[in-house]
């Protein structure tokens, strides 16, 4: 594989390195990377489905899977990957997570080993989607403005989530950081 751009990169509980980037050329997927005794390893997943030039986010579940969350080729929906112990990659795209406007989201996995995506739709305030135990997405709206963009987001060591956005009322009038 050939290292892409936009990238994203996250620490194990035991060191080890894991590094998700959209696949460099088409058709668009994704490269995940992670060491193994010390060596690289390469899974590429979802060919043709993630649009390329968006940005990706890569979290680790509580058993130090990972879950990767990138747009679908049309560029208005995210797609949730998860890898099973076992090496395989699944998506999921939660009707929840569509309307996104194009590069802006952040994934952050809650203490409690909950995938949380943060995103700023095509237009309104930024939202928060928590997958719960039973695989059900309930979505928040974080702040309301009229336009939100540039969304970053990480936890605490005590659980609080910080969320950090630009927002406008119009998209040419976005001035203030959140």
């Amino acid at each position: 594989g050939s290292f892409g751009h936009p990238s994203d990169l996250i620490y194990d509980r035991q060191g080890q390195l894991h590094v998700a980037t959209r696949y460099h050329g088409q058709p668009y997927g994704v490269d995940y990377w992670h060491q193994v005794d010390g060596q690289w390893q390469l899974e590429t997943f979802g060919q043709n489905v993630t649009f390329g030039g968006n940005n990706l986010a890569l979290g680790l579940l509580p058993d130090d899977q990972p879950v990767v969350v990138c747009m679908t080729r049309d560029r208005g929906r995210l797609a949730v990957w998860e890898r099973t112990p076992g090496g395989q990659w699944n998506a999921t795209r939660p009707s929840e997570l569509q309307g996104i406007a194009a590069g802006y989201f952040d994934l952050v996995v809650s203490v409690e080993g909950l995938p949380q995506v943060l995103f700023c739709p095509q237009s309104g305030g930024p939202k928060c989607a928590t997958r719960d135990a039973a695989g059900t997405w309930n979505v928040v709206t974080i702040s309301k403005v009229g336009v939100s963009r540039n969304i970053s987001a990480t936890s605490d060591s005590d659980g609080q989530l910080h969320v950090s956005f630009a927002a406008g009322e119009t998209g040419a009038a976005i001035r203030d950081l959140n």
